[in-house]
């Protein structure tokens, strides 16, 4: 037999038939009636999740059944306690001043320490400016010579712990306006998780995914820029910060509960006592 045949003998047709046909047409069949079933139900459940209920959640504690991975529009800083460094907002909120939110692991460790100046633990803003001593207690009125978007701040003598921003005046004046409200006792040596609501015309503050308090705006908030500004120097003995997760939008109740308490770790959680919200605006 010569070479030649002997190479057809090796390459026949019906050999390549054979090569070709190992998988038989029955179950590409299957494969094709299967990514089509598939195709359908994707697109039912789209049409149902947009025209009856939600079936695809697309943020914690939204509603659906079914979360979808990647859906998540925050930015988080401050993972490892030992390295909080002021942050720039252009990666999270840009230069959003209202219509924001974030979200902050606060862990106080000594409040008796004396530091000889605010404790501030968390600032949106320029570089804040102590203002000049003596100051007496931590009411809000301390924070007049501050220049800031958000102020995260511990009482001078308590374990009280006040969320503030600046207004524009309501009487003309160049005086800026400080609202506050107050997450009152927080625990020493336990983390509590502080949720923050800057709206156009709201602050809303939970502690651990609930609600503590809100309070309407009597004007509009004054456009502050600037870092994300962690506690410095002395006032790190105090109380530390970890986890700030900031949105560039409101974020509803549901999600902040999605979140609820700090992870066991470095931060550990225990439920704060139960005691009454204040607000305080000067």
């Amino acid at each position: 037999m010569s070479p030649t045949q002997k190479g057809g003998d090796w390459f026949s047709s019906n050999d390549q038939y054979n090569s070709q046909s190992s998988i038989s047409p029955g179950v590409l069949q299957y494969v094709y009636y299967l990514v089509l079933i598939i195709i359908v139900v994707m697109l039912l459940l789209v049409l149902v999740n947009y025209t009856v209920t939600p079936i695809f959640r697309l943020n914690p504690g939204g509603k659906g059944l079914i979360s979808l991975p990647g859906s998540d529009d925050s930015v988080v800083y401050w993972q490892d306690p030992g390295n909080v460094t002021p942050q720039n907002t252009m990666a999270s909120i840009g230069t959003l001043t209202q219509d924001w939110s974030f979200l902050l692991d606060v862990h106080l460790d000594n409040p008796t320490a004396n530091t000889g100046k605010p404790r501030i633990l968390f600032s949106r803003g320029p570089g804040i400016t102590t203002p000049a001593a003596p100051w007496v207690d931590g009411s809000s009125t301390i924070l007049t010579l501050l220049d800031f978007n958000v102020c995260v701040y511990l009482d001078a003598l308590t374990n009280d712990l006040y969320v503030s921003t600046e207004l524009l005046s309501t009487d003309g004046s160049s005086s800026p306006r400080i609202l506050s409200i107050t997450v009152p006792n927080i625990p020493v040596g336990k983390a509590i998780r502080l949720g923050v609501f800057v709206g156009s015309k709201v602050l809303e503050v939970y502690v651990n995914g609930y609600l503590l308090s809100n309070i309407a705006f009597p004007n509009t908030v004054k456009a502050v820029l600037g870092n994300f500004n962690p506690p410095t120097g002395n006032i790190t003995t105090v109380a530390q910060v970890a986890n700030l997760r900031v949105w560039p939008r409101p974020v509803s109740p549901a999600e902040f509960r999605a979140y609820g308490s700090p992870p066991n770790g470095v931060f550990k959680f225990n439920a704060m006592p139960n005691s009454c919200p204040s607000v305080t605006t000067t």
